[in-house]
């Protein structure tokens, strides 16, 4: 009381008894009433964080639950927040739900040899693809290898009944066609795989795709209409809506992804799906800077210079090449939305990775690889740009009204095993590896050139 005497007041013990418990009453309802507020903000946060939860397991198949396909991404056409809502129910944690899903690679020590590879179309992947033969032929790695031909199942969603099994179980490198399946994958490579692929600008892939593989043909356009994907833009969905088999023809890099085509304009499942890639696939490389994806898979897999030699497999020739003006870029990227976005998102991650490596030490790493592939250009090639069918050492697929260059080895590098592998279409190299893991296997092997046969020792 003396405290308050001394500020001039002059208070009542029992008014001032009174005044502290009314106080007191008012701080604890306000107390009360907030914390009513928070409990129901928080829940609000929780649903919000359910329903991303319910997206992420919808993006993402989980282990024995029934599916219509065997794919990367559950989803229904008709699928709504209600549908999510009620997946919320049966959600369990991204580890239960999601075989391998974060990438824990840690820095290399020793090579690498445990690889997934998703060998996505029209993206440089054959050149890719080619040094992971090669290392592995030559290091006495296994492969997954289809049966016959060079896809394992594709378009259809990956599943081991499209490979051939070994007797032990073991696999090193999945580096063939395929729809990503992760939950088969993730079981039937071992733990400490690392997982890779590439990407490439949606606008140029689908230019690409359109034409090597007959778009245009089987919408009804001419095989030499130079206007055909031009008349395709004005109305795509005219053409798409109508083939009961649509690969290649809208979002063709996500669709390899495992997509499901109901979600190619679902921005909660592409934005969901981009999250869960960046964290399954240590390193996503980038076409349009090969020599510097190339640098940074070295850098990843703790391999040699020597292993990443490379010459390009499967490009097509200029001629081959339509240019484009501004308005069909832009119908193109508006039609292959999801994978513009995912483009442009492991771009700039493509390029965090690069300044994190040392924008210096990259240019003399890329100097060294140039100075690799033209020592072995020299040793090997006469020409990388026979166009002629039937010429060439190796025959490749040239589609109706392209022309995809071919290889032309020195006389005196045909005697070079080497030089043979590195020029070795994927076909015929899968056959080749093929006859090797599994000698006993009865599939006729794709014919070679009869001058080239006893060359080729794998």
């Amino acid at each position: 009381m003396r405290c308050l005497r001394k500020f001039g007041l002059r208070i009542k013990l029992s008014s001032l008894f009174f005044f502290l418990v009314t106080f007191g009453v008012c701080v604890i309802l306000f107390m009360l009433i907030n914390t009513g507020k928070n409990d129901e903000t928080d829940r609000d946060d929780d649903s919000n964080e359910e329903l991303r939860d319910a997206v992420f397991d919808q993006v993402w198949r989980k282990p024995g639950q029934p599916h219509q396909s065997l794919n990367l991404f559950l989803g229904d056409e008709n699928e709504d927040e209600n549908a999510l809502q009620a997946v919320i129910a049966q959600k369990q944690t991204a580890n239960e739900n999601w075989p391998g899903a974060v990438s824990n690679i840690k820095q290399c020590t020793k090579p690498r040899h445990n690889i997934t590879f998703l060998k996505i179309h029209k993206t440089g992947s054959s050149t890719v693809q080619n040094i992971l033969l090669r290392y592995g032929n030559k290091n006495g790695l296994k492969f997954v290898l289809p049966p016959h031909g060079h896809y394992l199942g594709y378009p259809n969603f990956f599943d081991k009944k499209y490979m051939i099994e070994s007797t032990d179980g073991v696999y090193n490198l999945f580096c063939h066609h395929a729809r990503f399946n992760n939950e088969v994958i993730a079981k039937l490579m071992p733990p400490s795989t690392i997982y890779i692929t590439i990407l490439r600008d949606p606008v140029t892939v689908f230019e690409s795709a359109f034409t090597y593989f007959l778009i245009g043909r089987r919408c009804g356009y001419e095989d030499n209409d130079p206007d055909a994907l031009q008349n395709f833009l004005k109305d795509p969905r005219g053409c798409y809506d109508k083939m009961s088999r649509r690969s290649h023809m809208r979002n063709p890099l996500f669709f390899d992804f495992g997509m499901e085509e109901s979600h190619f304009d679902n921005d909660a499942v592409i934005n969901q799906a981009i999250q869960m890639i960046e964290r399954k696939f240590s390193l996503i490389m980038i076409a349009e800077y090969f020599e510097e994806s190339i640098i940074l898979l070295k850098e990843h897999l703790c391999w040699d210079l020597e292993d990443l030699k490379y010459f390009k497999i499967n490009a097509r020739n200029e001629q081959s090449i339509q240019q484009l003006n501004h308005d069909m870029r832009l119908k193109i990227g508006n039609w292959n939305n999801a994978d513009v976005k995912l483009y442009e998102h492991f771009n700039k991650t493509f390029w965090t990775k690069i300044h994190k490596y040392g924008v210096e030490k990259m240019k003399g790493e890329v100097a060294k690889l140039r100075e690799k592939n033209e020592s072995w250009r020299k040793r090997c090639l006469q020409s990388d740009e026979i166009t002629e069918r039937g010429a060439g050492n190796f025959k490749i697929f040239q589609p109706p009204g392209v022309k995809i260059n071919n290889f032309q080895l020195k006389p005196d590098a045909e005697h070079d095993k080497e030089c043979n592998s590195m020029v070795l279409p994927e076909i015929q190299f899968t056959a080749s590896l093929r006859l090797k893991q599994f000698p006993n296997l009865q599939v006729k092997a794709p014919r070679k050139k009869k001058q080239m046969k006893k060359y080729i020792v794998y």
